[in-house]
């Protein structure tokens, strides 16, 4: 029990009565076919959309090599996110052959790092410290890979977004990650992203490298991004749980 925070003893005894019921997102908001924040629409069916938005956004961070995969990170710019991990790894992660972009807010040590490594690695890494909504929409639409190293993570609503608009989720194995990715299997051709367990810069980049060696196969590549659009993580779906919980303790109740 990580991060239990002094609550492990009431959790054991109350073993039997907890139970984990996954985020949803609003499909209506985040849907890669009919959003208007996105500069071309697509779909599972026909990913050309996919392509132009992922043109456009290279072009809109200023990328020298439009050709490389684009990884991006939206989140807030905490340790409990990971993102040290990310720092400390970027020189690694551009070695590779990643374009990184990156939006957020968050600590100021962060903030900062991220500001001065993007200077100095222009044409690389876009970084734009804050949020707006518009660019987080044209991102999760634009890119290649979603990068989630998170030290721990109850749910997620990234790696969500970024498999319904297409985008393979690269995430530490933890919490509501684990939970909603399926680790990538190079013998069967399945998955819905890559897990690392480890919390090291050394295991974030060998899920990269594993992602990088799907990406240079189109065929399957391809294949990848519409079996993760296909998954549903609508409200509708964890509301069923919720019922289901809530007549189940109702049962008890009566008993």
């Amino acid at each position: 029990m990580r991060y239990r925070f002094g609550l492990e003893g009431v959790m054991r005894k109350r073993a039997r009565d907890l139970y984990g019921v996954l985020n949803g997102i609003d499909c209506e908001e985040w849907d890669p076919a009919r959003d208007t924040f996105i500069p071309f629409q697509y779909g599972y069916g026909d990913l050309k959309g996919k392509v132009r938005c992922r043109k456009r956004l290279c072009q809109e961070a200023a990328f020298e090599r439009e050709t490389l995969p684009v990884a991006a990170i939206i989140s807030r710019l905490s340790s409990q996110k990971g993102v040290n991990l990310v720092l400390s790894s970027l020189e690694a992660l551009l070695a590779l052959g990643l374009n990184l972009i990156v939006l957020g807010k968050g600590e100021d040590v962060y903030e900062r790092l991220f500001k001065k490594t993007a200077e100095s690695l222009k044409g690389r890494l876009f970084t734009r410290i804050g949020f707006e909504e518009s660019l987080a929409h044209r991102i999760y639409a634009g890119s290649d890979f979603f990068l989630m190293p998170s030290q721990y993570e109850p749910c997620g609503l990234g790696q969500l977004i970024a498999m319904k608009y297409g985008t393979v989720p690269i995430a530490r194995k933890t919490g509501g990650l684990a939970d909603t990715i399926q680790d990538y299997d190079h013998m069967t051709y399945t998955g819905t992203g890559f897990l690392f367990s480890d919390y090291s810069p050394y295991a974030m980049q060998d899920a990269v490298k594993r992602a990088l060696c799907v990406y240079t196969d189109k065929a399957h590549m391809k294949k990848m991004v519409s079996d993760v659009m296909k998954n549903d993580f609508s409200w509708s779906r964890s509301t069923e749980r919720y019922l289901e919980l809530y007549r189940r303790a109702g049962k008890r109740v009566g008993q």
